[in-house]
């Protein structure tokens, strides 16, 4: 078994010295903490959608978490975990746990987007947690994409994966799983395996967690890593027979356009056939007439947008089309490396 520590570019931690720590490094006293016995944890939420709030998580909590991810990931003797996650989210936070439970070196460097520039090509580590837009840039780099098939384990997290992030997954190496879950479940609940010799269509709840609908049709959980039994989610979704299940898109993530309600998810899911290779995402702006009305995001340059606005509106009833694609040439990320739609959307109505 490889030493179980904690690494940073400079440095290396043993269990003992993490004890012993006296600065303010955020990884090593989230670590003092934990192998201290520390009971209660306070960690924010995202705020990609909504306002950041504090949840406060428990010891037996996180504990149920990492026992859940074991159970599928199977992790090894050999593994050796890597962190390219803010320690401050649910996801860094968890990354740490498994690592201290399961006995096993995690190496840590700040949350970035290409977080592979940051290691060497022969590198030890095997199991990594990551964003998507993480994912994206590192499957589009040669290096960083070599360094990619050392791993053994991909956790995927934090957002959707569109069309052609999910046909660039099948032609690497490492088994990518992509997660559901949230800061109030001490991160994912579920696990979808999107590669390898058996793929999976939807996401299926790990060991000791079950689902059911509430009459909205939103996602409920009951689970030992939950702060809440049950909990009720603003994600839609749809139940299977065999218990796995799909995310249709947020309850609360539509805009009132003329009157009409307009699922922002679904209209993403519509329109990713015509805007494969981009990053984007649906918005309502304001609208003297329609009160609020649909456009794209996009980043990157402009281009000519005619041909595909008549693609997009060929896709939807009229009063379900986009009205405007606005080029943005880099989207603003939150701590956890997800599309901060509120921001950007702020930022392009102040300069309009």
């Amino acid at each position: 078994m490889t030493d179980p520590s904690i690494s940073f570019a400079e440095h290396a931690y043993s269990f003992q010295e993490i004890l012993d720590y006296s600065g303010e490094e955020e990884a090593l006293l989230f670590c003092q903490q934990w192998l201290g016995g520390q009971d209660r944890f306070e960690v924010k939420t995202s705020g990609s959608t909504g306002k950041p709030r504090t949840v406060t998580l428990s010891r037996n909590q996180m504990l149920a978490s990492a026992k859940a991810s074991a159970a599928v990931l199977q992790p090894k003797e050999r593994d050796y975990l890597f962190l390219s996650l803010s320690p401050a989210s649910i996801g860094g936070k968890m990354s740490l746990v498994r690592a201290l439970e399961w006995q096993l070196p995690i190496h840590i460097i700040p949350a970035t987007a290409q977080p592979f520039d940051q290691i060497p090509e022969n590198h030890p580590y095997t199991i990594c947690s990551l964003v998507p837009l993480q994912l994206h840039d590192i499957i589009k780099d040669e290096s960083s994409r070599k360094k990619l098939e050392r791993f053994r384990i991909i956790l995927l997290g934090g957002a959707g994966i569109d069309t052609t992030l999910h046909q660039a997954i099948q032609r690497i190496s490492p088994l990518v799983y992509h997660s559901f879950g949230m800061t109030e479940t001490c991160s994912h609940i579920a696990l979808k395996r999107l590669n390898g010799e058996n793929p999976q269509a939807h996401f299926h709840p790990v060991p000791g967690v079950k689902i059911s609908l509430s009459l909205e049709r939103t996602l409920m959980i009951e689970a030992d890593a939950s702060i809440h039994n049950p909990l009720e989610t603003n994600d839609l979704a749809v139940i299977h027979a065999d218990g796995s299940f799909d995310i249709l898109g947020r309850k609360d993530h539509s805009i009132n356009s003329g009157g009409i309600k307009i699922q922002l998810d679904e209209m993403e899911r519509l329109f990713a056939e015509v805007i494969p290779n981009s990053l984007y995402f649906c918005a309502g702006i304001a609208d003297e007439r329609l009160g609020e009305k649909l456009v794209i995001f996009i980043e990157g340059d402009p281009f000519p947008s005619d041909e595909v606005m008549q693609a997009l509106k060929a896709l939807a009833p009229a009063y379900k089309a986009p009205k405007a694609l606005i080029f943005v040439p880099r989207f603003s990320r939150t701590a956890t490396g997800k599309i901060d739609r509120i921001k950007i959307s702020q930022q392009w109505a102040k300069t309009n």
